[in-house]
């Protein structure tokens, strides 16, 4: 186990590419257990960036297409269980958009409705105002 725990750890030496971000390019599945093992033997890959593309390894199985699945169903939930499996299995934490509740956007409607009638108020003084003198 400690070799393993080496040889997933360390980039590779000539394409400077880590064990988890090859076996994600070659569409490896989570459920097989072999993506699992590799995550196991070295958990902190999963938070460093991939050389090539730059991208964490979630983000590289978004992007990835090719699998060894022939059913286009069963392809697309083991690409989406991976990416949710290494999100789950990363420390770096994405934050959650803003909330936009719906009194928000109420209150920023009838801001802009106010806005809009009051502009139109202060118009319709001027030319009242313009064309009686």
């Amino acid at each position: 186990m400690e070799d393993n725990n080496n040889v997933c750890s360390m980039p590779c030496p000539i394409t400077g590419r880590f064990v988890l971000h090859e076996a994600i390019r070659q569409a490896l599945r989570w459920n097989d257990y072999v993506l699992q093992s590799i995550y196991n033997a070295a958990p902190g890959v999963v938070d460093c960036v991939d050389k090539d593309t730059g991208l964490l390894p979630y983000m590289l199985a978004a992007a990835s297409t090719s699998s060894s699945s022939s059913d286009e169903e069963e392809q697309e939930c083991d690409r989406l269980t991976l990416i949710y499996e290494l999100m789950r299995c990363s420390s770096i934490k994405i934050p959650a958009p803003p909330s936009r509740s719906i009194n928000n956007r109420r209150r920023r409607r009838n801001s802009v409705e106010m806005k809009k009638n009051a502009w139109i108020s202060n118009m319709r003084r001027r030319f009242v105002v313009a064309s009686c003198c």
